[in-house]
Formats: structure tokens, C-alpha cells, sequence
């Protein structure tokens, strides 16, 4: 199966201080994660390959390396339309296409 890489700005939670650069190694050295970018302290952008993880996954990983996502009414809304999404795009990755060779009518 080929790769589709989803792209996420997750906001997070920090004391105005930046993640360390070990933590974010630590992010993009699994399988799954392409690219792991902190632009500024309050937000942190994932690329990461719907094939092999899906948001949910992502969010237990980041609690793990003690990195606290934001909880707020907006974000958990957000949060759970990605994960949503999500599920949708896995699912829908296992339908085969069909194709009868007709020209349409």
C-alpha cells in the first residue's frame, strides 16, 4: 500500500518554551511520522502516514512523550472531526474500485 500522508497543526500546551529537539527526534523517528515542525511554542505540525496511524494513535503517542495537547471546547471538536476523518479515509482505502471497461453512458 502506498503512502497518504496526512498533515495536522496540533496546539499544545507550553509554559511559552519550546519542545526540545530531542522530543521532536524522538516524534520523527517512528515509521509512521514524515515531518515534525514546532513553528512556535503554542502549536506543533505532523505529517504522518494514514496507512499506519491515525490520530488517535498520534495523540497517545504525544501524551507518552509528555507533550499536552489542548483540551479546549474548539479543540476537541477539531480533534474529533480529524479523527473522524480519519477513519473515514482508512475505510475507505480497503474498497477496491470497480471497473467493467464500459464507456459511460
Amino acid at each position: 500500500m502506498s503512502e497518504f500522508i496526512v498533515k495536522r497543526n496540533i496546539a499544545v500546551e507550553n509554559s511559552g518554551a519550546l519542545i526540545s529537539q530531542d522530543v521532536l527526534n524522538q516524534l520523527e523517528a517512528k515509521a509512521a511520522i514524515s515531518v515534525v515542525e514546532q513553528k512556535k511554542p503554542s502549536h506543533l505540525s505532523i505529517s504522518y502516514d494514514l496507512t499506519k496511524i491515525d490520530f488517535e494513535d498520534l495523540n497517545a503517542l504525544l501524551s507518552s512523550l509528555g507533550i499536552k495537547v489542548r483540551n479546549g471546547l474548539f479543540n476537541r471538536f477539531r480533534y474529533g472531526l480529524w479523527t473522524m476523518g480519519d477513519q473515514n479515509m482508512k475505510e475507505n482505502l480497503k474498497i477496491a474500485p470497480h471497473c467493467c471497461n464500459k464507456a459511460p453512458r
